[in-house]
C-alpha cells in the first residue's frame, strides 16, 4: 500500500479503458476515475446531518432495464448505508444514474440513523459510458455492494456489472 500504482499505473488503466475495458470503482475508490476525468460530469459529496451506523436502507432503481440489476424483481430494494460520499451528477449524465437512495426516516428499514431526509434521491450508483476518449466504461457504486458480508442482495449489483460489461446498450 506504500506509494500507491503512480503514473504508469494511471497510464494503464488509460489504456484499459480505450481499449474498451471496464472499471468499476467501489466505496470513496470512486475518487479515482473522477480524478482523473473519466467520470465526465461525476463528483461526490458527503450529506451533512447524517449520522448512521450502518442502517438498511430503502433504494431505489432508477434505470430497471440495466444489466447491473439483472435478477432484480423490484424497483425499490434494501442496500448496507456505509456512510461516506454520494454521487453529485451534472445535467449531461442525469441519464447515466442507476440508483439512488429514497431517503427520509421512513427509508430507515433496520438500524440506528439520523439525518436520513438528507439522503432523499441522492444518487450512489451509476453508470458512465465512454468515459475514456469515448471509450470504455466506468461504473461507480458509492454503497459499496461488496462490503463484507452484509446485506447479500446487493452483491448481485457488482457481480451483474463484471458479468455483463459489454451488455450495457449505450
Amino acid at each position: 500500500m506504500s506509494g500507491g500504482f503512480g503514473q504508469e499505473g494511471v497510464d494503464a488503466f488509460a489504456k484499459f479503458l480505450e481499449g474498451g475495458g471496464t472499471l468499476i470503482a467501489a466505496g470513496n475508490a470512486v475518487r479515482f476515475p473522477m480524478d482523473f476525468g473519466w467520470a465526465r460530469t461525476f463528483d461526490t459529496e458527503t450529506p451533512t446531518g447524517v449520522t448512521a451506523q450502518r442502517p438498511l436502507v430503502q433504494a431505489e432503481i432508477v434505470r430497471t432495464d440495466h444489466p447491473t440489476f439483472y435478477g432484480y424483481a423490484d424497483r425499490t430494494l434494501a442496500i448496507k448505508y456505509v456512510g461516506g460520499p454520494v454521487l453529485r451528477v451534472g445535467v449531461a449524465d442525469q441519464g447515466n444514474i442507476l440508483a439512488r437512495y429514497a431517503g427520509g426516516d421512513a427509508s430507515v428499514l433496520s438500524g440506528l440513523m439520523v439525518g436520513a431526509e438528507n439522503l432523499r434521491q441522492r444518487a450512489f450508483a451509476a453508470d458512465v459510458p465512454g468515459a475514456y476518449n469515448g471509450k470504455g466504461r466506468v461504473m461507480l457504486f458509492t454503497n459499496n455492494p461488496v462490503y463484507r458480508w452484509q446485506n447479500h442482495g446487493e452483491f448481485n449489483m457488482m457481480f451483474n456489472s463484471i458479468l455483463n460489461w459489454n451488455d450495457t446498450g449505450k
